[in-house]
């Protein structure tokens, strides 16, 4: 599944689910932005890169800015359904045990798993020293060109 599929059933599936019972009045948009393969429709199951995952963000109009810790807050409980994963992953033992418990996301009112962690265990567990030794994350073409025309023009691939 790509990125924007897993985006909208997010949305379709929790996210919009949650809000229109708890929240009916309120306007409400979301999108999948970000720099990555998924937000152009490119990921598939090899290329999973960047911030490939469930993840979208919600627009708000200014009216109910004063709302989004409420909002946060309300959705807190996704963050609640990705700790199996992160319980599986220390199941698994290809790494070094990372805690699963969700944590503050910058001061906001809201939590989240902080994925990053267990990236950085993964990389850490890496023992091939060339691996090791490069300065770059592995990912699809655009991580290495940045460049809209490669990744919007699949002719020019080779």
């Amino acid at each position: 599944m790509n990125g924007i599929e897993l985006a909208r059933r997010l949305w379709a599936d929790a996210v919009e689910p949650i809000l229109s019972r708890r929240f009916p009045e309120l306007d409400v948009a979301a999108a999948l932005l970000g720099y990555g393969s998924e937000v152009l429709g490119f990921d598939d199951e090899v290329s999973q890169d960047h911030q490939w995952g469930p993840r979208l963000l919600l627009f708000v109009p200014e009216r109910a800015l004063h709302r989004t810790g409420e909002i946060g807050r309300t959705l807190a409980g996704l963050c609640a359904a990705l700790g199996p994963a992160a319980v599986a992953h220390n199941e698994l033992a290809v790494t070094a045990p990372v805690d699963p418990e969700p944590r503050a996301f910058h001061g906001r009112p809201f939590q989240v798993l902080d994925a990053d962690r267990f990236v950085a265990a993964l990389r850490e567990a890496i023992e091939d020293p060339d691996v090791r030794r490069s300065k770059h994350d592995p990912g699809a073409i655009d991580a290495v060109s940045q460049n809209v025309d490669v990744v919007t023009r699949p002719h020019l691939w080779r």
